[in-house]
């Protein structure tokens, strides 16, 4: 269990096994849920056991290893309007139901003659990930994004 505690606002977050749960909000808040926490730890165990894991419970799911990755040749896309367009345009596509790195979507992006630097597609890629738009899954020793609403 990792607690953090900044100004009024704490952050819970509780690891079951390679899946993790965070809780965070105004520090009252978060302590009245805790109150609920094994019924919380119960339901979510549950959930990653029998059902899909939900994409707004968990903070960093582990993609498992023994998946096997096939290299696919980026998409074509439509001109991009923004660094967040080409994201979720790629995104968007069966290419992007696979969770894809900064690198491949960076890839994808100059595949499709979009040139954004690397800083402003890791911000857009955080900015989405904390709205609920992108999820952020752990893939080897890096991170991976997918889309959570289509």
């Amino acid at each position: 269990m990792n607690i953090r505690l900044v100004e009024n606002r704490l952050t819970v977050r509780i690891k079951l096994g390679e899946c993790e749960v965070e809780v965070s909000g105004l520090k009252e808040e978060v302590l009245s849920t805790l109150d609920n926490i094994s019924e919380i730890v119960s339901r979510v165990s549950k959930a990653f056991t029998e059902a899909p894991i939900p994409s707004r419970i968990i903070v960093g799911a582990k993609v498992p290893a023994q998946v096997p990755t096939v290299e696919v040749e980026p998409p074509s896309i439509k001109a991009p309007s923004g660094v967040t367009d080409a994201i979720l345009k790629l995104l968007s596509t069966d290419w992007g139901k696979t969770p894809r790195t900064l690198k491949e979507l960076m890839d994808g992006m100059e595949a499709n003659a979009a040139y954004y630097s690397i800083g402003s597609i890791s911000g857009t890629l955080t900015r989405l990930t904390k709205e609920g738009t992108v999820r952020r899954l752990k893939k080897d020793q890096e991170y991976a994004y997918v889309l959570t609403k289509i």
